[in-house]
């Protein structure tokens, strides 16, 4: 796993084993970047994820090889299932080919230090968050 929540992921997997998802492509792009700093990184970054299909997916982490060596490739393995992380991968049935999720970064800010707690003291912040704000209107 890259440097993405380890916690989250294998909980979803368990309870919802079949329900899609998919990665925001700007939140990995910043992760990718700590790693593969430089402007050429990260035009390879973008290329690879947006890829329409397999052949350029494949032209696009060829690019990536010779730039960046097969650290960057394995980097992108290690992040998970094409499906959740690739443009050409993604499931139709979703209806969108978007590949940034501004939700992720909303609900970061709001939760603050929430978020690093274990799920139920998570959704019992929720909460009281929720209540706040709704008291406040």
């Amino acid at each position: 796993m890259s440097d993405r929540q380890k916690g989250v992921d294998p909980s979803l997997d368990s309870i919802w084993p079949k329900v899609p998802r998919r990665y925001c492509a700007k939140n990995l792009c910043k992760n990718f970047k700590k790693h593969y700093p430089g402007l050429l990184m990260q035009k390879l970054f973008w290329s690879v994820t947006n890829a329409y299909s397999d052949y350029s997916f494949r032209k696009a982490m060829v690019q990536l090889q010779k730039h960046g060596g097969l650290g960057a490739v394995k980097w992108f393995k290690d992040v998970g299932p094409l499906e959740r992380w690739t443009r050409w991968k993604f499931d139709l049935t979703l209806k969108s080919d978007e590949s940034t999720n501004n939700f992720v970064e909303s609900f970061n800010s709001t939760t603050g230090v929430d978020r690093t707690y274990p799920i139920l003291t998570l959704l019992k912040g929720v909460k009281r968050i929720t209540m706040v704000r709704h008291s406040t209107r």
